[in-house]
């Protein structure tokens, strides 16, 4: 019986040691959509971006947008067998986010999204021809509006020529013209900075200027002696509000002389 177990035993380490060494099965990587490569154009916005293979990823090499203007690809990532990037056109501020799905033919298919809060599922066709040179990016300026209560030391208020002068440079000034009577003023399309309101009497006869000075938060009392004008600060998109030229009661001199364009 002794030597019948040892029989029994040998087999079993031997096969026991054998499966012990054995190579690690190893993780399969993913397969290339094959086809993927190329020039890819999207016919809705007429944007050709490129995908190549560069021997382990796919990556975007490239974007070109002859109607939007210059276009970047501000983020990619190859996983799993998916190519997703992501696409921003400053002309139009807007961003885009790609998804390969699945080629066939000419047809690359694409999940994408938008900044602007569209979605869907796109077919790019292979583009075969010259890209385009895109058209270049325009910047645009960034602006803002001041507005503001009227006065006027009378009876009344007359036409006034309400100035937005440049804090940094007085020689650059932006203005809108009154009727009499009118209440209120609105300058728009003021590029971002920093400025100095003062309106003027459109009358020739009449040079008198009132600016919107420390005078004005003060109360414009007896007390409140401090004419100088006020920064006005005009950032992006905005209207700075309660901006009122109403110190008429400050020394000659103390404002710029009314613009005459």
């Amino acid at each position: 019986m002794r030597s019948l177990k040892l029989i029994l035993v040998v087999p079993f380490l031997v096969v026991l040691t054998v499966a012990c060494n054995l190579p690690e099965a190893a993780t399969p990587t993913p397969l290339p959509m094959a086809g993927m490569e190329g020039a890819w154009q999207n016919p809705q916005t007429l944007t050709i971006t490129t995908i190549v293979w560069n021997g382990s990823d796919f990556v975007v090499t490239g974007c070109a947008s002859p109607t939007q203007g210059a276009c970047e690809v501000v983020n990619q990532v190859w996983d799993m067998g998916i190519l997703t990037w992501t696409v921003s056109f400053p002309l139009s501020e807007v961003t885009a986010r790609y998804q390969t799905v699945s080629v066939s033919a000419d047809l690359l298919y694409v999940n994408w999204a938008s900044s602007t809060n569209q979605a869907g599922l796109l077919a790019l066709t292979r583009f075969s021809g010259t890209i385009p040179t895109p058209a270049p990016t325009i910047t645009r300026q960034q602006t803002g509006a001041i507005s503001g209560m009227l006065s006027y030391p009378a009876e009344g208020i007359p036409a006034l020529r309400v100035v937005a002068f440049s804090a940094a440079d007085p020689n650059v000034y932006f203005y809108v013209d009154t009727v009499p009577n009118q209440g209120t003023y609105l300058i728009e399309d003021l590029p971002t900075g920093v400025y100095h309101v003062v309106a003027y009497n459109l009358n020739p006869n009449f040079a008198l200027g009132g600016g919107y000075s420390q005078a004005v938060p003060c109360g414009l009392l007896a007390t409140c002696t401090d004419h100088s004008l006020v920064e006005v600060i005009v950032t992006a998109g905005l209207t700075i509000e309660n901006i009122n030229p109403g110190d008429w009661y400050a020394p000659e001199g103390s404002f710029p002389a009314m613009p005459n364009p």
